[in-house]
């Protein structure tokens, strides 16, 4: 009985931990980002250092990194399914941002968040391989 309820508890914690992840993981890399900025001194903004930074570099960074972790700390919550679950994750990410995908360019004409979008789908897969290679290291 006791095994019966952490495994559903566990199945149930699934969503909840990577939802967690992707916006401790998110704010974590921004943060990094900007104490880096910050330290190093930021320049006027209108130099194209400033704008290359927080309009490509930043969005990139922080959601390649909150999107793969979305999908690794997600498959940590069923270790025996964790391939299942690390797949579900970056299908329902890509289907996510697919969708935003559509919405900025067909709807807002945002273009510039292509990037962003780009890079939240190769970090949901770049998380995919690091479980399939973690898992298989550990058979």
């Amino acid at each position: 009985m006791k095994k019966t309820i952490t495994v559903t508890l566990r199945w149930i914690a699934i969503l909840p931990t990577a939802i967690a992840s992707f916006y401790l993981f998110g704010i974590l890399a921004k943060l990094i980002f900007r104490l880096q900025e910050t330290y190093f001194g930021s320049s006027n903004e209108r130099s194209l250092d400033y704008i290359l930074s927080y309009y490509v570099i930043e969005p990139i960074l922080s959601s390649f990194v909150a999107m793969g972790a979305t999908v690794i700390f997600g498959s940590l919550m069923a270790p025996k399914h964790a391939k299942t679950v690390a797949i579900v994750l970056m299908i329902v990410i890509c289907c996510s941002e697919l969708i935003a995908f559509y919405n900025e360019n067909f709807v807002n004409g945002n273009y510039i968040r292509n990037i962003d979008i780009f890079a939240g789908i190769a970090g949901s897969i770049i998380g995919y391989i690091y479980v399939l290679e973690k898992n298989k290291i550990a058979q």
